[in-house]
């Protein structure tokens, strides 16, 4: 016999922000003599927050790995905090930064060459 007993409200309850946790990250490339790495964080619409994070390492330089597993998930801690309150930054990997972007120069041709050569 199905009960009609409402749901409790604890289980009722769902933040928006617990649903759209971010829960991966990708890091760049590490060097042998890097001393930050930068880490990118993707939202479910697809864009991007990066940070710089340093990389621990030991006394005969080969990276601390615990300790820099430690470093990258209080990084995804503090991005899904900021996350949550609704301060963290994230970009359109697309999209096209206007100081990017070179003018045309006056004259040139399709290619990019001059069109003509004043001598």
């Amino acid at each position: 016999m199905p009960s009609n007993s409402p749901i409790p409200a604890e289980q009722e309850e769902t933040s928006v922000s617990d649903e759209f946790e971010i829960t991966e990250y990708e890091v760049g490339e590490i060097e042998d003599d890097s001393t930050e790495v930068r880490v990118s964080y993707r939202n479910q619409e697809g864009f991007i927050h990066e940070r710089s994070v340093n990389i621990p390492r030991k006394a005969d330089g080969s990276i601390d790995q615990e300790y820099f597993d430690e470093i990258l998930e209080g990084q995804l801690r503090g991005v899904n905090a900021k996350l949550k309150l609704g301060v963290a930054n994230f970009a359109d990997p697309n999209a096209v930064d206007e100081a990017d972007i070179v003018p045309e120069e006056e004259g040139a041709t399709e290619d990019g060459s001059p069109a003509s050569i004043d001598t």
